[in-house]
């Protein structure tokens, strides 16, 4: 998927010299979304419809919804890649493809270590609140 959508990306935008700096957007975009949800999950966990239930179909309950943990999941997202988009609006445009190559292999650095952190850090919340969030989806089962 992050090749097409690189691809697409550089079509839509008719400039080849993007790609390295659309790929590295795409790569860290999912690793730092990734490490979002793996600590969002375990701080606000929500209950969700069973398997074979429509999807309209949302338990109820008191507290914070699905709707406040995905917006939060989606600010601290933009936030930990505001640099990286930063750097590709401003900056990728006047570097040679030397400086993009470099660009890039910063940005999968970047990218692996928040996914390493978010699933370290979600990992430990887990593990202290297990639990409390098995007890509270018990409540809707």
């Amino acid at each position: 998927i992050l090749v097409v959508g690189t691809g697409a990306s550089v079509v839509l935008s008719g400039d080849w010299q993007l790609a390295p700096s659309f790929f590295a957007l795409g790569a860290v975009s999912l690793c730092a979304s990734a490490a979002v949800s793996s600590v969002v999950s375990v701080l606000l966990p929500y209950p969700a419809t069973r398997p074979d239930e429509s999807p309209f179909l949302q338990p109820q309950w008191q507290g914070f919804g699905s709707g406040f943990a995905q917006t939060v999941s989606l600010l601290a997202t933009v936030a930990l890649i505001a640099p990286v988009i930063w750097f590709v609006v401003f900056n990728s445009v006047t570097t040679s493809l030397k400086e993009q190559a470099t660009f890039v292999g910063a940005s999968l650095g970047y990218g692996l270590i928040l996914l390493l952190l978010g699933v370290s850090v979600g990992g430990m919340i887990y593990k202290k609140k297990a639990s409390d969030i098995l007890n509270l989806m018990q409540v809707f089962d």
